[in-house]
């Protein structure tokens, strides 16, 4: 695991002591204003990425 094959295709976010790259078109999906995105792991469960300020509607 590392980083993705194309990164500019995706944001880096620091999320407590792990690095999360979420890719550009679902960023696109999230509403301007939302503080955070919820998703599921399979076989670790539910996580929620929170946003420091609300997401601007720019990846």
């Amino acid at each position: 695991m590392g980083e993705p094959e194309n990164p500019e295709e995706f944001v880096r976010f620091e999320a407590d002591d792990l690095t999360v790259y979420v890719s550009r078109k679902l960023l696109a999906t999230l509403k301007p204003g939302a503080k955070e995105m919820i998703f599921y792991v399979d076989g670790y469960g539910r996580f929620v990425l929170q946003f420091e300020e609300p997401w601007e509607g720019e990846a």
